[in-house]
Formats: C-alpha cells, structure tokens, sequence
C-alpha cells in the first residue's frame, strides 16, 4: 500500500516532537539539579547533562534528516525504483525530478542536507551562531519538500 504523503511528513514532524519533548525534559532536569532536587546517578555529573542539552537540536536535526532520507527513499521505491543514489545530493534531486520542482524548495532541501554535513562533522565543536538552523526551520523546509510531491 503507497504511503500517503501526509504519513511521511508526519513521520518527519514526529521527530521534531521528540526534540520538543526532550528539551522540556533537559530544561527541566537541568533546574531541578541547580535547586538541590534531583540527584544524578553515579558517573554521571551536571556538565554531562548540560553538554547533552546543548548538542540537543544538532543531533535532532541530524535525526530528522535520516528520516527525510527514508521518506524519499518510500517515494522512490513506491514508484518501482530499484536502485537508489547513494548520497543526499542525488537522492534529493531524483526525488525533485520526478516532483518536477525546482528552485527554492529544491534549494532549501540542499541547505538542511548541508548543514546536516557540517553538524555530522562538527557537532563537537559547535557551529558559529551566524550559521545555526533551528530544528523549526528545518523541518519546514524538508516538509515543505515531502508536500511538493505528487
């Protein structure tokens, strides 16, 4: 049965809910352990805690676009594709050639999946301010794509 184009944009939202969930949750632990409330288990120390809510968002983001990648690979592989691009990049494109879409939906598509990169590759270090995407922006980016498909 195809999957409907809602249930993949769904599925990538899902995970945007996940990130809210889980930053509610940090946020939370984080000030209950500064008042006294809660204690961490063994090994455990607040900076561990704190450095998981920072790298938050990143790791989301980066979860978010494996589940972008498997909704493209879902369309691919409902309209009979067999064999699928490798990378992002081809994949994306594919997808978008067979929407019949270009542009700035196309574009945008291509600036998560970079951002993506340099998360994978930086996400010890940080991204400088001037250059961060908040997990809003992308998922509206990559659902926007999903919905662009016919």
């Amino acid at each position: 049965m195809p999957s409907d184009k809602y249930d993949l944009i769904g599925r990538v939202k899902a995970v945007e809910r996940e990130y809210t969930a889980l930053r509610f949750t940090t946020d939370r632990i984080l000030r209950a352990i500064d008042e006294g409330g809660i204690g961490l288990e063994e090994n455990l120390k607040r900076l561990d805690v704190h450095r998981a809510s920072e790298r938050l968002e990143g790791t989301y983001i980066i979860r978010l676009f494996s589940e972008f990648e498997v909704a493209l690979k879902t369309i691919l592989g409902e309209r009979k594709i067999k064999r699928f691009p490798q990378n992002a990049k081809p994949l994306i494109d594919r997808v978008a050639s067979y929407g019949r879409f270009s542009g700035p939906i196309l574009d945008n598509a291509h600036i998560v999946r970079e951002y993506r990169n340099e998360l994978v590759h930086n996400l010890v270090y940080g991204i400088p301010d001037d250059r961060r995407m908040t997990i809003r922006i992308v998922t509206s980016y990559l659902c926007t794509f999903l919905h662009r498909i016919r």
